[in-house]
């Protein structure tokens, strides 16, 4: 299975006085990531303001208009692929499948891969430097607030695809940890994310090892709830609590060979 049937999980939502409106979906497969940045985010995620983040047609649709745009917009610059890309199938049964590898092959570096699973692939910054002040959001499943004090960041820092790789390049050193709640509604395998509020940001350090480590997330001052409207249950899609995590980078581990920083996988509960 493709990564755009995984997780085309969607930042997006057209604002009008008041009301968010989600959006309808393409049955299409989406646009390839090609190296896209999003400049708006890492202003609303410092200011705690998602509600002023906006997306216009190229930004969610592609240069096209026509298909989508997808995980680019989920940071705020996203490291084009490496390597040869897949053969496109321009017609027949195969032709949907090798667009779907396409896809993946070009997404390797966007948000998407923080949480593919994957220890191979994962999301890199594209700025000249080491990307010190870039940021990437990845959604989750909800969790209630309730009356627990800390949460648990479970992150791979680094580029896992091999122990030589994972030096070579950039890890995080410090973070900032953004909380925000949000609203998600989807039709068939799309899903979009509204209403999304910060609710607080958590200054953290990360080890420089090659693997898996757990964060213990302080969570005073973090509050959330997600109130659905009886209007927004009534639209004809399914709508679900959500969270979505941002991670903005303050300073790196140096890799021996490049400046690209990089993280493989993400986790928040």
């Amino acid at each position: 299975m493709t990564l755009y049937r995984n997780f085309s999980l969607k930042l997006r939502y057209a604002m009008i006085p008041v009301i968010l409106v989600l959006t309808m979906y393409p049955s299409e497969p989406p646009a390839p990531c090609s190296g896209q940045a999003n400049p708006y985010l890492l202003q609303n995620i410092r200011s705690a303001d998602f509600s002023l983040l906006r997306y216009n047609s190229e930004d969610v649709w592609g240069k096209t208009g026509a298909k989508e745009g997808a995980w680019e917009s989920w940071a705020t610059s996203t490291l084009t692929a490496e390597g040869k890309p897949p053969k496109i199938v321009a017609d027949g049964p195969d032709a949907l499948e090798s667009q779907g590898k396409n896809y993946t092959w070009s997404c390797m570096f966007s948000a998407g891969s923080l949480i593919d699973k994957r220890t191979d692939t994962g999301w890199s910054e594209a700025v000249e430097g080491d990307g010190v002040g870039q940021a990437v959001l990845f959604p989750i499943k909800y969790i209630p607030r309730g009356k627990r004090k800390t949460a648990t960041l479970k992150i791979f820092n680094g580029y896992g695809k091999s122990q030589r790789i994972w030096k070579n390049n950039n890890r995080v050193k410090d973070l900032v940890l953004h909380i925000a709640s949000a609203q998600a509604g989807g039709i068939e395998t799309w899903t979009s994310y509204s209403q999304i509020k910060s609710h607080c940001k958590v200054p953290l350090q990360l080890k420089d090892q090659f693997g898996y480590q757990k964060i213990t997330v302080p969570l005073e001052g973090c509050n959330w709830n997600v109130q659905i409207s009886k209007e927004d249950r009534e639209m004809g899609i399914e709508i679900k609590e959500a969270l979505v995590i941002g991670i903005e980078i303050v300073s790196v581990y140096p890799g021996d060979k490049y400046k690209d920083t990089l993280i493989s996988e993400a986790d928040f509960y």
